[in-house]
């Protein structure tokens, strides 16, 4: 799917409205399916046709953490 951005946006806010959020990678991801969007810099300008890529946000993702108590 491709989308074109309204206004100047930031590309971190891009990632979190299209794909559901900035982390977990979707911003690199985001990137990796537009070559050249980087070029832009940290804004998006109005106008840029973004393709959406296909991501399996079904996937569990397992981050182990420390307790600092035990």
């Amino acid at each position: 799917m491709i989308v074109v951005t309204a206004e100047e946006t930031r590309l971190d806010i891009l990632s979190r409205d299209l794909l559901g959020t900035e982390r977990e990678g979707m911003t690199e991801v985001l990137l990796a399916a537009n070559p050249g969007l980087a070029d832009q810099g940290p804004y998006v300008a109005a106008g840029t046709q973004i393709v959406l890529p296909d991501v399996d946000r079904t996937a569990t993702r397992v981050v182990k953490t420390v307790d600092p108590w035990d």
